[in-house]
Order: structure tokens, then C-alpha cells, then sequence
């Protein structure tokens, strides 16, 4: 960590009014050494030594005010889930301090100032962080007179009043020269609704801007069109229906937020990465988070959203764990390739019936990726979504009706280790399925009676390295 890191958050804490206040620290069991140093970045915390409960107790009780809550988050992933939900909270405005002794990502070299950091790309787009609710820092790194320190890694929640950039009185000193004229603001509204129904018109977006009442109709729409379009028409080679994907075959999740806010949809993003994180991940396999009601009339807006949500993954050291595809009714690939522009067919690889967040496991888009390359896959799925034409997709998605994708399949048996890995997916498959039948047998069949169990127990890491194997093999010609 860079002492200028330090100065600057002094200069923060003193704009926000904590540096004039001086908190105890003596008498608090820590986690690292008592001495002060030139150079934090030496530092190395001991995350053996966590302080009991009553001594953090102790520590907030002898110098912060608020409410304290100590967390058991684990990951990076939970810690953010924990700090969102405290933003999102709007039953209580007095400041919160969270503190995260069991992380020891929090504690590594630089976390937190990455963390912070990440934090400033989210304000741009809330409502009330960055505004009237700030987060400071809590860091056994920082010198021991600082107002930073404390004895684990954390974040304080403080609040502030509702700001105005402009008093009442300054309407007297406006220089009406500056006053546009009607027809140029008029000009600059059309324009703007012009990119906003950028391929669509108005009938169409009334159309896709309907979102059933039940969370459970919400799921069924998504699940028809991931069913057609994602599994059955073969845009992902690895979903064989709504309810499996991924290699080795797990669970599809699918929860539904009706927030609105982007505060409120960032604790409900983390909560989700952490629930995969902690899952099995045969019994979670993927998570498609819906978001029937933000950003579905604002796709522009859902992929800013989006780009603060991939931005932390390396910084943050998440990339090991998730990755992220984003969906949208009106998705529009962004990466620099020439796809024909917003009215491509192959954008409708992405074009969902309510902006979608699907959280993959890492490991397992490193072993798709081993089978078969992400430019293939983009290059395959445009094709074939050429065939059928952008008009005839869109009236599906309008109509949420897939059932024009039926005679429509992309090829992937052209790729040797594709074929290979796809025979994989089936034959887990059948075995897990076989292995669950015999379970429910009566009596109770014999250990040598049962089908091996190679695949069934394989994890993800010997099934990269099977990956591995498979090309090997094919690539030497053996």
C-alpha cells in the first residue's frame, strides 16, 4: 500500500469530518504488530490471531458511534454483499461500522484501496452512494494515530444530509444568455429518444416493456426462451435444458429482483455471487439473475450497470471464482467486432425477454473454453441466427414465443474435441441419472452392482485436466 494513499484518505476523513476525532486503540488485542512503520506495504497481517468478538466490541464502544456488526463473511464476494446490503438499508441512517475478521482477501497487500476504488466506479450510478452515503476505510495497515485504523479490516457507513448544488437565492444571479431556446432543447430531446429506441420502434418497445405481475410467470418466460434459444437451438454448447448446464452438469438458479434502484441491485448482484461461491456446485451450477424492472427500457444504462460489475473481477481477485454474460431484449455486442450494428441477427444471442445477470463458475467456462474456442462460438451462433433473420427473431422476442427456433440447431459437430466434450456432458448425465434411479431401488443394489462412478464423482479440476488430455491426444493424431 502507497503512503500517498494514506494522505489522501486524511484529506477525505477531514472533508467528512472525522479527523478531528481521536479513538483509543490501546488495550485491543490485534491481528498484526504494535509498532508503527515507514513503509505499510511491509506489513504482513497474522490472520491467526482474531480478536474475540467482546474485544471489537470494545474497540467501537471506546471511540465510534453508531451500530457495529462484525461479519463472518469469507470472501471478497461476501464482504460486498454484506457492505450493499448495509447501503441499501434505508430503515436506519446512523452510521454503520462492518467489520470483516474472518476474510483474509480483505487483509492482502492494496484489498481495500482496490476495493475503494472499485466503490467510486459505482457511484456514477446511484442514487444516494457517493451523495448522502459515504464508506471509509477500516485498516490494521494504517498507522496507529490514524482514523483509519482499527484492529481488522472494515468499512464505516456514514450519512450525510441531502445536497444541493445550487441554493434558492443563486436563481437571481442565472445569466439568462445561457438559456436555450426551445426548438434546440426540443432538437436535443428527439435526438435523444432516437438513441434510446435505437432499433425499435414505439410499438415494439411498449410491447417488451411488459413484465407480468408473478415472479413465477417472470421465470417460465425466461425459462421458454432459455430452453429454445440457449439449450435446444445450441447458442450455449453447454445448457442441455432450463434446468442443467455447465460441465460437470449442475443446477440452473433463477431469482428474480423487482428493484429498481441500482443500490438495491448491487446488494442483490453480490448476494447472488456469494450464494454461488458457497454452493456446491452440482446442486448451483449458473445463476441467471432477472431483472424484469431495471434497465429493461434503458439498455445503455443495463450495460454501465454491467461494466461496474466485470471492472472488479481482476482487482479484486474474483476473476479465479466468476465470470459474467449480461442479456438484454435490446443487447448490442460491444466488442470491437463487426457484427452489422444494432440490427445484426447475431445480437439475439443476447437478446433476452428482461435484462438477465448469469453468473458463471470460472473453472467452468475454462473447460468450454478448452472445447471449443469463444470465437467459434460467436462465429457459429451469428451464422445460424442469419439464417432465420433479424425481423422474424424480433417478432419472437416480442411475442415471447421461440417456437420458430425448432428446425433451426447450430452445428457444432465439425469441432473433433467438442464432440468429445459433449459425449462427456452425456454420459455424466446418464450416469448421475442411473446412480440416482438405483438409490431409490428396493432392496438396496450391490457396490458391485452399480455403474462406475468415474464420471459421476469427477470435480471440475479433473475434468480440465481431462479437457487437457483429449486435446492432447487429438492434436499429436494418436
Amino acid at each position: 500500500m502507497k503512503a500517498y494513499f494514506w494522505i489522501l484518505l486524511t484529506h477525505s476523513l477531514a472533508v467528512h469530518g472525522f479527523v478531528s476525532r481521536k479513538w483509543p486503540t490501546t488495550g485491543v488485542r490485534r491481528t498484526q504488530r504494535s509498532a508503527v512503520v515507514a513503509d505499510i506495504s511491509e506489513v504482513e497481517l497474522n490472520y491467526g490471531l482474531v480478536p474475540a468478538p467482546s474485544d471489537l466490541a470494545a474497540w467501537h464502544e471506546a471511540g465510534r458511534d453508531g451500530s457495529l456488526a462484525v461479519s463472518s463473511a469469507l470472501s471478497m464476494a461476501g464482504v460486498l454483499a454484506q457492505l450493499w446490503a448495509a447501503v441499501a438499508d434505508e430503515t436506519s441512517r446512523e452510521m454503520k461500522t462492518i467489520l470483516f475478521p474472518e476474510c483474509a482477501e480483505l487483509g492482502e497487500k492494496d484489498s481495500l484501496p482496490r476495493l475503494l476504488t472499485h466503490l467510486e466506479t459505482c457511484k456514477d450510478l446511484c442514487e444516494k452512494f457517493g451523495v448522502t452515503i459515504q464508506v471509509f476505510p477500516v485498516d490494521p495497515r494504517a498507522p496507529a494515530n490514524h482514523p483509519a485504523h482499527g484492529p481488522v479490516p472494515g468499512l464505516i457507513l456514514r450519512y450525510f444530509g441531502e445536497s444541493k448544488l445550487f441554493s434558492d437565492d443563486d436563481d437571481d444571479d442565472w445569466d439568462n444568455d445561457w438559456d436555450l431556446d426551445e426548438d434546440v432543447l426540443a432538437e436535443i430531446r428527439g435526438a435523444e429518444e432516437e438513441i434510446s429506441m435505437e432499433g425499435v420502434n414505439a410499438k415494439e418497445l411498449e410491447a417488451m416493456s411488459q413484465v407480468p405481475e408473478g415472479d413465477q410467470a417472470v421465470v417460465a418466460i425466461s425459462k421458454d426462451w432459455v430452453t429454445a434459444m440457449i439449450a435446444d437451438m445450441g447458442v450455449c454448447p453447454f445448457t442441455t435444458s432450463s434446468e442443467k448446464a455447465g460441465l460437470p452438469l449442475g443446477q440452473v438458479h433463477y431469482p428474480v429482483s423487482r428493484l429498481k434502484d441500482s443500490e438495491s441491485m448491487y446488494a442483490a448482484y453480490w448476494h447472488e455471487v456469494a450464494l454461488l461461491e458457497s454452493a456446491p456446485q452440482r446442486s448451483l451450477s449458473t445463476t441467471l439473475l432477472i431483472t424484469p424492472e431495471f434497465g429493461l427500457t434503458n439498455p445503455e444504462f443495463f450495460m454501465q450497470f454491467s461494466d461496474t460489475l466485470t471492472s472488479p473481477l481482476e482487482p479484486l481477485g474474483l476473476e479465479n471464482s466468476i465470470q459474467l454474460v449480461f442479456f438484454h431484449p435490446r443487447w448490442v455486442f460491444r466488442d470491437g467486432r463487426e457484427r452489422g450494428g444494432v440490427d445484426s441477427a447475431g445480437n439475439f444471442a443476447r437478446r433476452s425477454p428482461f435484462p438477465m445477470i448469469n453468473i458463471l463458475r470460472t473453472p467452468q467456462v475454462r473447460i468450454a473454453q478448452k472445447a471449443i474456442p469463444t470465437g467459434l462460438v460467436y462465429q457459429q451462433n451469428e451464422e445460424t441466427l442469419g439464417e432465420l433473420g433479424s425481423g422474424p427473431l424480433q417478432k419472437m422476442l416480442i411475442d415471447r414465443d421461440w417456437g420458430g427456433l425448432k428446425e433451426f440447431h447450430v452445428d457444432r459437430k465439425s469441432n473433433e474435441l467438442y464432440d468429445t466434450a459433449q459425449k462427456l456432458v452425456e454420459k455424466y448425465a446418464s450416469m448421475s441419472q442411473d446412480a440416482t434411479q438405483e438409490k431409490k431401488q428396493e432392496p438396496p443394489v450391490e457396490p458391485e452392482a452399480k455403474p462406475s462412478a468415474d464420471i459421476d464423482s469427477m470435480d471440475i479440476d479433473a475434468m480440465l485436466q481431462a479437457m487437457e488430455n483429449l486435446e492432447s491426444v487429438r492434436t499429436s493424431g494418436q
